[in-house]
């Protein structure tokens, strides 16, 4: 299942358009913004759409983005694939009670590109009621312990 996501949205770096055409693709409803912007979700007069599933550079507008999180009030869950603490920003928004998750194991190696496509594929897996727990750990097995390319897949590679 990932593998064909993977094959289909690529495994490079991606820009804000990128990811929203993924998102469009996919009917995925969310806000791409740049880390600079969260407040700007709390208004009603908010320019952006969905202030319920962020997808966040954690670099500001005037800065070249780097990596990518995935904050969703919807499903109360603050992602980053290398299991970075949520930022402060996220915080005074976002974690308004205790039910908040985030994940605390790494699913992406250090050198891949595939932040974006993930944040996607994580999306896309939880609108289908699949578990925060059992997404991240999936992930984790199949793209950090190899688990993916041991099995099935010998001469498939990131």
């Amino acid at each position: 299942m990932l593998k064909d996501f993977l094959d289909k949205y690529g495994r490079d770096t991606t820009t804000n358009f990128y990811l929203r055409d993924i998102l469009k693709d996919l009917n995925l409803k969310r806000s791409i913004i740049m880390r600079n912007k969260i407040d700007e979700c709390k208004t009603r007069q908010s320019p952006y759409k969905d202030k319920n599933n962020l997808i966040i550079n954690l670099q500001t507008s005037n800065e070249k983005g780097s990596h990518w999180i995935l904050a969703s009030k919807k499903f109360k869950i603050y992602f980053d694939n290398y299991s970075v603490v949520p930022i402060k920003e996220i915080y005074e928004n976002y974690f308004i009670d205790a039910s908040w998750v985030y994940n605390t194991i790494q699913v992406q190696k250090i050198d891949t590109k595939i932040c974006g496509q993930l944040y996607c594929f994580v999306l896309k897996e939880l609108t289908e009621d699949k578990r925060f727990e059992d997404i991240v750990i999936d992930l984790h097995k199949t793209l950090v312990l190899n688990l993916f390319l041991k099995k099935e897949y010998n001469s498939y590679t990131f």
